[in-house]
C-alpha cells in the first residue's frame, strides 16, 4: 500500500479589525492536488471543490455520483472519511 501523506495547506481570510487584518480562518488540507490537467490519483479518487466565498464548505465527489465525471477537481482525496475529516460535506447528486 502506498504510504499517504498529508499536505498541510493554511488557509488565512483576513478580515480588517480597527484597522489590522487578523486571520479569521484557517484549516489543514488532508490528501493530494490534482495533477495539472486536474485529474486526481489513482490512490486518491474523491473530487472535491475548495469554497470560493467565506463561510462555504468544501463539497467532495464520489466516483458513483452523478457530477463525479464533469467535476474538475481543487483537491484529491483517498477516501470520504478523510474528506470530511477536512471539514468537506458530500455533493447532494
Amino acid at each position: 500500500m502506498s504510504r499517504l501523506r498529508a499536505v498541510v495547506l493554511t488557509l488565512s481570510v483576513l478580515a480588517t479589525v480597527g484597522g489590522e487584518a487578523t486571520a479569521q480562518n484557517t484549516f489543514t488540507a488532508l490528501g493530494v492536488p490534482p495533477s495539472a490537467s486536474r485529474i486526481c490519483p489513482f490512490t486518491h479518487p474523491i473530487k472535491s471543490n475548495r469554497p470560493t466565498g467565506f463561510g462555504e464548505a468544501c463539497i467532495y465527489h464520489v466516483p458513483t455520483g452523478i457530477l463525479y465525471g464533469r467535476t474538475k477537481p481543487d483537491w484529491c482525496y483517498a477516501s470520504e472519511e478523510q474528506a470530511l475529516r477536512d471539514g468537506c460535506r458530500r455533493a447532494s447528486r
